[in-house]
C-alpha cells in the first residue's frame, strides 16, 4: 500500500488559503510503525481565512475561516462532502470566545457493516461553542459545548465541558475538568449472524452517557522539586432498544434501510441476559447477548521529581487504578460512583533514578 500528501497554501498576511489532497490507499498498513485511522480514501480540502490582528470594538483580535472538504474511496465512490465555518476572537479584557458551525451531507460508510457491503448514513448539522477567561488570572476557566442533529432523526448527541483553573499561589495551580455527553443514534452495530447461511447485520438504536473529570494539581515546592497528581473517575453507559436488521443499506430512503424487530419476533431472556429472534417471514431463528453496558473507571498518578544535582533526576510515581463493568445501561452518577470505589485497586509503585557523569 502506499500515502500521498499534496498540499498548497498563501499563510503570510490577513488574508490565508490553501487545500491538500491527502490519500491512503486499501492496502496501506502503519501501525507497527504509528497509528493509522483508515485506508481506502481520499480527502480533499480547500480552506480560507481572514485575520483582524489590530484592535477594534471590543475586540483585541480575531479570525473567521470557511473550510470545503470531500471523502473519496479509491473505487471513486463520494463517501461525503461538507462545509464548516469557524469564528476565534480575543476581546480587550484577555476573554476568548469562538464558534464552529458545520454541514455534512449523506454519508457512504464502508466500515458501517464491519466487513459487509457499504451503507448510506443520514447527514447532518452540528455547531459548537466555547468562551475562556482570562488564564492571567488566579481563578479562570473555559467553557465549551456542541451539538450535532442527524437528518430523518437518525442520531443526535449533546456535550458540554468545563475547565477551571485557580492559581492561589505562584507555585500551585489546581485544575478541574467535568466532562459529559449524550448520544443517541438508530444505527449501532451489535452482531453479524448467518443463520441458515442467512446473513443478518443486526443493529440496535442507543442512548450512551459518558462522564468523566479530571484533577489536576501541580505543586513546585523548588526548583528542584515538585509533585504532580492527576486523577479521573470515568463513567460510560450503553442502554440498547429498538433492535432491527439491515435489509437494503442503499435504500434512497433512511427507514427502508433496516427492519425493526416485532414484539412477537423478539424475546429476552433475563437469566441468561440473551435476545432469541425468530423472523415472522423467513422464520429464521437466532440470538445474540445483551450488548447493554454500565463502565466504571478511576485512573490516578501521583508523581514525585527530585533533580537531586544538576542532570540527576529521582523520581517516584504512585499509579492507580479501579474498574468494573456491570450488564445494564441505565446512567445513575449516584450509584456509579459508589460502586466504583467499591471496586478493588490495581496499585503499581515505580521508582527511576538517573546520574549524570560528568559536568
Amino acid at each position: 500500500g502506499y500515502g500521498a500528501n499534496l498540499s498548497f497554501g498563501k499563510f503570510s498576511g490577513r488574508f490565508n488559503f490553501g487545500g491538500f489532497i491527502n490519500m491512503n490507499s486499501p492496502g496501506l498498513e502503519l501501525n507497527d510503525l504509528g497509528f493509522l485511522n483508515a485506508t481506502d480514501e481520499v480527502i480533499q480540502v480547500l480552506w480560507a481565512g481572514y485575520s483582524f490582528n489590530e484592535p477594534f470594538g471590543i475586540f483585541r483580535s480575531a479570525r473567521l475561516s470557511m473550510n470545503q472538504y470531500n471523502l473519496f474511496d479509491f473505487g471513486g465512490t463520494r463517501q461525503l462532502s461538507g462545509y464548516n465555518i469557524n469564528g476565534r476572537a480575543q476581546f480587550t479584557n484577555l476573554w476568548y470566545a469562538g464558534f464552529h458551525w458545520d454541514i455534512d451531507t449523506d454519508m457512504i460508510r464502508n466500515s458501517m457493516l464491519r466487513g459487509g457491503p457499504a451503507m448510506k448514513i443520514p447527514g447532518g448539522n452540528s455547531a459548537s461553542l466555547f468562551m475562556e477567561t482570562n488564564t492571567r488570572r488566579k481563578l479562570s476557566f473555559e467553557m465549551d459545548g456542541f451539538i450535532y442533529l442527524g437528518r430523518e432523526e437518525s442520531s443526535r448527541r449533546y456535550g458540554i465541558d468545563f475547565d477551571v483553573t485557580y492559581k492561589p499561589i505562584s507555585n500551585l495551580s489546581l485544575s478541574l475538568y467535568p466532562e459529559y455527553s449524550i448520544r443517541q443514534s438508530q444505527l449501532q452495530y451489535v452482531s453479524f449472524l448467518e443463520p441458515e447461511s442467512e446473513e443478518r447485520y443486526v443493529f440496535a438504536s442507543i442512548n450512551q452517557k459518558t462522564f468523566s473529570t479530571s484533577l489536576r494539581v501541580d505543586l513546585v515546592l523548588t526548583p528542584e522539586l515538585t509533585i504532580q497528581y492527576w486523577g479521573q473517575p470515568f463513567i460510560a453507559t450503553g442502554d440498547y432498544s429498538d433492535f432491527k436488521y439491515i435489509t437494503d443499506p442503499m435504500a434512497d430512503q433512511f427507514s427502508d434501510r433496516f427492519q425493526v424487530y416485532g414484539d412477537a419476533e423478539i424475546q429476552y431472556d433475563e437469566a441468561e441476559g440473551y435476545y432469541n429472534v425468530t423472523e415472522k417471514g423467513s422464520g429464521l431463528s437466532y440470538g445474540f447477548e445483551d450488548p447493554d453496558f454500565n463502565i466504571k473507571e478511576f485512573l490516578s498518578n501521583l508523581v514525585f521529581r527530585w533533580e537531586y544535582r544538576p542532570g540527576s533526576y529521582l523520581y517516584m510515581v504512585w499509579s492507580q487504578t479501579r474498574s468494573c463493568h456491570d450488564p445494564y445501561g441505565y446512567f445513575n452518577f449516584g450509584d456509579d460512583f459508589m460502586y466504583m470505589w467499591d471496586s478493588h485497586p490495581t496499585n503499581v509503585l515505580l521508582m527511576k533514578v538517573s546520574y549524570r557523569f560528568g559536568r
